[in-house]
């Protein structure tokens, strides 16, 4: 019986096995720190995308990995990005450092992607900087194929056997 039971946990903790490949999708940017720079988005590089989910947006993040800026980019022809500079009168970093390197990445569904912009961008306040042409992408993470579990349909025969297993509440806590 424990054989059995082995066996049944064996081929449910298969199931829900999560895949090495999950994304940890950096958020849309909420806040205000009132300080900014605007990157404009142009036509070529917002087609350049070929974002596929509704609700897809870039992130603008600074040197060490925090979201500075964000813009939804799914459905339109051309947006800004506002990128936000630190608040100096708090304690806390909460944007970017004058002349920081910023850099992209594309959330398109639950593809994570990074993008080259066709112009750099070091935060400057007040500054701009125009995207005029393509960016180029590469998948940071997917999900890969099959990671859902691939469970068989219903029988839907009769075998001229059947089998009914119970568990009670003796063997589960056992």
């Amino acid at each position: 019986m424990k054989k059995t039971l082995s066996i049944l946990s064996l081929f449910l903790l298969s199931l829900t096995t999560v895949s090495a490949q999950d994304c940890d999708l950096p958020s849309a940017f909420d806040g205000n720190t009132g300080a900014n720079m605007t990157i404009m988005l142009l036509p070529d590089l917002i087609t350049s995308l070929n974002v596929t989910s509704l609700d897809a947006y870039l992130v603008a993040l600074n040197a060490n990995g925090s979201v500075v800026g964000s813009a939804v980019v799914a459905g339109i022809s051309q947006t800004t990005i506002p990128v936000w500079g630190d608040d100096s009168s708090t304690d806390e970093t909460d944007g970017a450092s004058a002349g920081e390197a910023i850099s992209f990445q594309l959330v398109d569904g639950d593809v994570l992607s990074e993008v080259t912009m066709p112009n750099n961008v070091s935060y400057a306040t007040n500054g701009t900087v125009i995207q005029p042409t393509s960016a180029s992408l590469s998948i940071i993470c997917e999900p890969e194929e099959g990671c859902t579990p691939n469970l068989p349909s219903a029988f839907d025969g009769n075998t001229g056997s059947n089998m009914t297993v119970m568990l009670t509440q003796v063997l589960l806590t056992s």
